[in-house]
């Protein structure tokens, strides 16, 4: 599992959440200047590329072969 945020529920989470961390100020910031420039009729077409941290966990990688149920034929 990857998540694109974190959340603190991710403490509690035993392997850990794989999550992508970033800056939340500077995407409210531009939330706010999104919503001035629309509520003042002004098109805001403006793409803003954050810097964003891969925070590895233990939920991606391949799927675990032990214990495995098979079908018989």
């Amino acid at each position: 599992m990857f998540c694109a945020d974190y959340n603190p529920i991710f403490e509690w989470s035993d392997p850990p959440v794989t999550h992508s961390r970033w800056e939340q100020k500077e995407i409210l910031r531009r939330i706010a200047e999104w919503a001035r420039n629309i509520s003042s009729g002004k098109v805001d077409l403006a793409c803003d590329v954050l810097e964003a941290e891969y925070v590895e966990g233990g939920t991606t990688g391949p799927v675990p072969t032990g214990n495995r149920i098979s079908s018989s034929k």
